[in-house]
């Protein structure tokens, strides 16, 4: 078997019973790098899916290319600054919705935007595991609580009869902390970019 890590051929030594094994030990040797993606006998392969684990003597070539953390971060951080003003856009078109009595539209548009925002805070959680250092990074954490707060307030109330409650918590809470959650994002990237260079 021959293994490939950013086009050079790996001269370490690799063992296992299968690709999950290889790879396992080939992550062991690349200090801050990661594997961004991966080729098997010239397939692509997403060593994240369960299922395919093809066994080490049926594998004839494994291509490996890298990433620096820092590069995943910072194109995550292009990501969420880009799909967090759609899910602003989701509530406040949600709201209008409710506010008209458009009911069944209004609450589509929430659960879609609601699954949005947990995307987004998701994706913001993996990346202020990074690091914990920064004062900017600490608001994010009360700040996401504050959300959770509204998302759940939200939740519980659309399941009731009636919308008063879900119109008073997206006007006059969810709507606001989303806008200071969109600067503080901004923010963040700004912190990081210097890091990203």
């Amino acid at each position: 078997m021959e293994v490939y890590v950013d086009g050079e051929k790996w001269n370490e030594d690799v063992s296992g019973e299968n690709l999950l094994d290889i790879l396992g030990d080939i992550k062991c040797c690349l200090d801050e790098l990661i594997i961004g993606s991966l080729e098997v006998d010239g397939e692509e392969y997403d060593c994240n899916l369960p299922g395919d684990n093809p066994a080490a003597s049926d594998i004839q070539v494994i291509e490996i290319e890298t990433k620096k953390p820092v590069d995943i971060a910072e194109k995550t951080f292009m990501d969420v600054q880009c799909y967090l003003p759609r899910v602003i856009s989701g509530f406040k078109s949600s709201l209008e919705s409710l506010n008209e009595g458009e009911e069944k539209t209004g609450f589509d548009e929430l659960h879609e935007s609601v699954k949005g925002l947990e995307w987004c805070l998701e994706v913001m959680d993996n990346l202020t595991q990074l690091t914990r250092e920064s004062e900017l990074e600490n608001k994010y954490l009360e700040m996401k609580k504050d959300l959770n707060i509204y998302i759940n307030k939200i939740t519980r109330e659309a399941g009731q009869p009636g919308t008063e409650e879900v119109i008073e918590v997206l006007d006059e809470e969810l709507l606001e902390a989303l806008e200071e959650l969109e600067e503080l994002i901004r923010k963040l990237a700004c912190h990081y970019s210097g890091l990203w260079g």
